[in-house]
């Protein structure tokens, strides 16, 4: 038995069909934001080459290790505890337990297992709203910045100010916040 309530749960499968158009638009605006907004930090973003259109269904960063001392779990960590919903993708199939039974290892093909070890997926979806992506956005740049290997505290206390200033109900923003204001850094 389908009631009101249950009803209104339901996909509405032709009407979503209907809207594909607007949906993949809304995800390749939602996109080229954050490849504008991400793409000075120490990531690899999504590749897309200039004759094609995605319909952007994940949006996947990929840690550079050459370029930070963060990892992909901490970052990752970070977005969660944040309440960021971000995922970890890409486990190489022959790394599952039924290929290593098989006797596949470690190392068969290190470039899937080096992305699977630098790989997030960060929001992505038509209904993310400006104010959620900002959030994001501004989550990453501070976290990634200040934490890249830098010798020059000073730029960096600065820049976490002027970022932090609009974003303190962010609990990660906020402890940095303090902790840059506070004496022992100064």
């Amino acid at each position: 038995v389908i009631t009101d309530t249950t009803r209104s749960k339901q996909v509405d499968i032709p009407n979503q069909m209907e809207r594909l158009d607007e949906f993949v638009k809304r995800r390749n605006f939602i996109a080229q934001r954050y490849n504008e907004e991400l793409r000075s930090l120490p990531l690899q973003l999504p590749m897309q080459k200039i004759d094609t259109y995605s319909a952007y269904h994940l949006y996947p960063i990929r840690i550079s290790r050459e370029k930070t001392n963060i990892s992909q779990k901490q970052t990752y960590r970070l977005l969660n505890e944040d309440g960021i919903q971000a995922n970890l993708h890409y486990i190489p199939v022959y790394r599952q337990p039924y290929n290593e039974r098989l006797g596949f290892k470690k190392g068969y093909c290190p470039e899937a297992e080096r992305y699977h070890q630098d790989a997030i997926s960060i929001p992505m979806y038509s209904s993310l709203s400006e104010a959620d992506q900002n959030k994001v956005i501004s989550v990453l740049v501070v976290f990634l910045h200040v934490f890249r290997i830098s010798d020059d505290f000073q730029t960096d206390k600065m820049f976490v100010q002027r970022c932090c200033s609009s974003c303190l109900s962010h609990a990660f923003c906020a402890c940095l916040f303090e902790v840059m204001q506070s004496s022992v850094c100064l």
